[in-house]
């Protein structure tokens, strides 16, 4: 789960949909990995990419 949070805090992943990230992590569905990682993190996916949107390496 942490690669997945890794992956979507990336600046450069800002044109992966989560559906993919999903998917490259073995995820059977989106729903599923929101689900997941709401869980563990207390943000959908979605969010936490919003959250990090502004954040260079340095601050993140």
């Amino acid at each position: 789960m942490e690669q997945c949070r890794a992956d979507l805090a990336r600046p450069d992943a800002g044109a992966d949909r989560v559906q993919i990230i999903a998917a490259l992590w073995g995820f059977s569905g989106p729903s599923v990995f929101s689900r997941a990682f709401r869980e563990a993190y207390g943000f959908s996916p979605s969010e936490f990419r919003a959250l990090n949107a502004g954040k260079s390496g340095a601050e993140g």
